[in-house]
């Protein structure tokens, strides 16, 4: 009854183990009558013999498709490994993933096997991942910092604006008049302003602006969410001081604050 039952390879290692259990029993039971001895051990036996050999069978087989199944997966672990030290953050990652969902589709290797594989597989995973992930917090983390010295060029300008352009000139201009201004000005003034002289102040303060502008190419990108406001900020109070110059007309194209200077 036990080894009819046996109706697929999952059932067959239950049914084993209950079959031996049965032997161990059929030994410690002790003499039926002899004239029916032979045929009830002839029955056992062949039952045994049966099952056993279908065991067998199944077995073998498993052992063939656990050898695929190592072949198969000691290549994924030679793919991961090899790309563990990639730099090449987003085609990397899902080569990567695209494996692991493959490994859980491969059937088991033999099980000693299995767990030294799945131990390099997640490792030489890991090992990328973790380098990933600390790639991009270093890229938000200088961005942070490029959007702080870029917040600090349009606050310098917006400063250095205070000192030489007049204030009813500002208002046509988006500029958001904050505390630190007016001292940024005055640190400004020794530098810039020549009594005077207007024209010299301008020479120099035009000096400032494009000194400016040239930091801003130089300084890396700023988060993503933050880059359109700032470069508005920036180009409103540039444009200020090219169309603040003396002599300066709305036809006069030397203004060269446009996003065209950004392309850098």
């Amino acid at each position: 009854a036990i080894a009819a039952s046996v109706n697929d390879d999952n059932d067959i290692e239950p049914a084993a183990s209950t079959l031996m259990d049965l032997q161990r029993e059929w030994k410690e039971i002790g003499p039926v009558p002899a004239e029916a001895a032979d045929d009830i051990w002839k029955r056992f036996r062949e039952t045994c013999d049966a099952f056993f050999a279908r065991r067998s069978e199944y077995l073998d087989r498993r052992a063939g498709e656990q050898a695929e199944h190592q072949a198969q997966k000691e290549a994924m672990v030679e793919q991961a490994e090899a790309l563990a030290g990639s730099t090449d953050w987003k085609e990397t990652a899902d080569r990567l993933k695209t494996l692991q969902q493959e490994w859980k589709e491969v059937g088991p290797a033999p099980h000693r096997t299995e767990q030294e594989l799945w131990h390099r597989f997640r490792s030489a995973c890991d090992r990328f991942f973790t380098r990933r992930n600390r790639h991009f917090e270093k890229l938000d983390q200088n961005r942070e910092e490029n959007l702080k010295e870029k917040e600090g060029l349009c606050l310098a300008l917006e400063g250095l604006a205070c000192l030489v352009i007049p204030e009813e000139k500002r208002r046509d201009y988006d500029i958001v008049p904050v505390a630190e201004h007016l001292s940024i000005g005055l640190d400004f003034k020794e530098e810039v302003v020549v009594p005077g002289d207007m024209q010299e102040t301008w020479k120099r303060t035009m000096h400032k602006v494009r000194e400016s502008q040239q930091k801003w190419k130089e300084i890396g990108p700023v988060p993503q969410s933050r880059d359109a406001a700032l470069w508005k900020r920036f180009r409103s109070v540039v444009d200020m001081f090219y169309g603040s110059r003396p002599g300066y007309s709305p036809g006069d194209n030397r203004q060269p604050s446009g996003k065209e200077e950004e392309s850098a």
